[in-house]
């Protein structure tokens, strides 16, 4: 036990250490939405929000931020919310990606016609995508 709590120490202060040297480079850089993306990966829960609020600010169109606050909100029951949340970004980005995830809350929450939409719309992008095959013939089963 006294090893692992020194390992997570040691990895607590690595996550610290990297998230203020990306603090610095924030203040140089070009593309700050990109580097306030990258920060979030090293902060905690509420400054991940924080700085990918502000990467919506500064570029609306990365699809990330919109992801990660969907899988935050789906984590907190808030499953219309999570749902909203990939609606706004598929709005301007029909990506394979959010619309999986979209299928994936729509079969969540029961909402077979919606889930199916939304793999037959990702299928089109990539007719062979296996995980959206694999959840599209699960949703499919369900269909009324």
């Amino acid at each position: 036990m006294c090893c692992l709590k020194g390992t997570q120490q040691s990895w607590k202060n690595e996550k610290t250490a990297a998230y203020e040297e990306m603090t610095k480079l924030i203040e140089k850089s070009q593309n700050k939405a990109s580097a306030y993306e990258k920060r979030s990966e090293y902060c905690d829960r509420e400054l991940t929000k924080a700085d990918l609020e502000m990467v919506t600010r500064l570029d609306p169109l990365r699809v990330y931020p919109y992801r990660y606050r969907a899988a935050v909100l789906m984590d907190s029951h808030k499953e219309k919310e999570a749902i909203a949340e990939l609606s706004r970004a598929i709005v301007f980005k029909a990506d394979l990606h959010l619309l999986h995830l979209r299928a994936a809350f729509h079969e969540h929450t029961g909402d077979v016609l919606a889930a199916l939409c939304d793999c037959r719309a990702a299928l089109s992008v990539d007719p062979n995508h296996r995980e959206m095959l694999e959840l599209h013939n699960r949703v499919n089963s369900h269909e009324p």
